[in-house]
């Protein structure tokens, strides 16, 4: 039997159960099919537990989420009380962890541009048609 999942196991594991323990003749593999229904028992219960567990891993993701939210909340509410107290130029608000406003250094112009002509051609152009003539011959 092909399986797939840990319910597959338990419902392939439990139909071996009932089924070998019906049957008197495979009464010397009474040791091997307690020891099955055990780990049956067994894998059910851990399923059981992961899924629980898994419930409140998901509850408190939940919970953490809402803890940042409010205190994020909380905490800009906290930096707007503080900035009303210092006003928003004050060098205290340095010790709250804020940035107070500073005047701006003024950003030096960029030095000027050389425009550069395009170059000539060299001492000795060479013509490709006679003067007066539309260069066709």
């Amino acid at each position: 039997m092909a399986t797939n999942s840990y319910a597959d196991y338990i419902k392939h594991w439990g139909h071996l159960d009932v089924t070998v323990g019906a049957n008197p003749e495979l009464s010397s593999l009474e040791p091997q099919r307690a020891q099955l229904d055990l780990e049956r028992q067994g894998l059910e219960n851990a399923t059981t537990l992961q899924a629980t567990l898994q419930a409140q891993v998901q509850q408190a993701s939940r919970d953490i989420d809402g803890h940042v939210a409010r205190g994020r909340d909380l905490a800009t509410r906290l930096h707007d009380g503080i900035r009303a107290q210092y006003g928003r130029v004050d060098e205290k608000l340095s010790e709250f962890g804020l940035n107070p406003r500073r005047p701006r250094k003024p950003i030096p112009p960029p030095p000027p541009v050389e425009i550069k002509k395009p170059s000539e051609l060299g001492p000795n152009p060479s013509q490709t048609a006679a003067p007066g003539t539309d260069g066709s011959t």
